[in-house]
């Protein structure tokens, strides 16, 4: 019923934003310069923590070194992601991301790299460049009525009613969205629009290829010998059809 319907104004003032750990660009083909050896590192994601481990072998890349090490990232199922980015110049980098977007007001991070307690060889973070922070974290800002709100995630739900997945933020000069239900009427005039639309379009494609194409104006006074028989039922709608074929909508 009308009582119960919710609407409102929303902004978005910024997008929910994963963590990003962006390593130093490292020449890809060139010789790990570590010493042969078994390494790991700690990771602490979720209030949990793990321990990575890996062999560093004499023959081995930066770039196959990275591979390595985004492998065991992704197959660890720790919600980290981590892919390899490349600069063009032949330099790579190992990047790690956070499945989880947003920071809650109680953390600093979504998750940490660390090897001071790890059980094996260190220096891998430092060597990849790993250990910091490229970029951190972010929830999602927005203003619901002109009134601030949050979320960790970019889906998200309004007074159990609407579940809004934001997928962009919005011009710098206020305009807002308008969440709500539309009444019938209003969605099939919007269908009906769209409708008439594409057959305009497909009319005005025909009418372009005439010449080179000459059976097309076979299929275009088809199209106008069927429109032409609806008129008057056209014209009962709000619709009529001009001399070119195409459909006008009287909204």
């Amino acid at each position: 019923s009308e009582d119960e319907t919710l609407e409102f104004e929303i902004e978005v003032k910024n997008l929910a934003k994963p963590q990003y750990n962006v390593g130093s660009y490292l020449p890809a083909n060139d010789a790990v310069s570590l010493s042969p050896n078994v390494y790991s590192f700690d990771v602490r994601v979720n209030d949990l923590s793990y321990e990575f481990q890996f062999n560093v072998k004499e023959e081995d890349t930066n770039l196959s070194l990275q591979k390595r090490l985004a492998n065991l990232v992704n197959n660890s199922n720790i919600s980290l992601n981590a892919q390899i980015l490349e600069d063009g110049e032949g330099n790579s980098s190992l990047q790690i991301m956070s499945n989880l977007t947003g920071l809650p007001e109680s953390k600093t991070e979504l998750f940490k790299l660390t090897e001071e307690h790890t059980s094996k060889n260190t220096g891998i973070l430092d060597y990849l460049g790993i250990r910091e922070i490229t970029r951190p974290a972010e929830s999602a800002r927005f203003l619901i009525n002109g009134n601030e709100r949050s979320a960790l995630s970019n889906t998200f739900t309004v007074e159990k009613k609407y579940e809004l997945n934001l997928t962009g933020v919005s011009p710098e000069d206020g305009t807002t969205a308008r969440i709500g239900i539309k009444t019938d009427t209003e969605s099939i005039k919007e269908n009906l629009i769209q409708l008439v639309g594409s057959y305009n379009n497909f009319v005005k494609t025909a009418n372009e290829y005439i010449e080179k194409q000459p059976l097309s104006n076979r299929l275009l006074n088809e199209m106008n010998r069927i429109t032409r028989y609806y008129n008057s039922g056209f014209e009962q709608m709000g619709l009529s059809v001009d001399e070119q074929g195409a459909i006008n909508v009287n909204e």
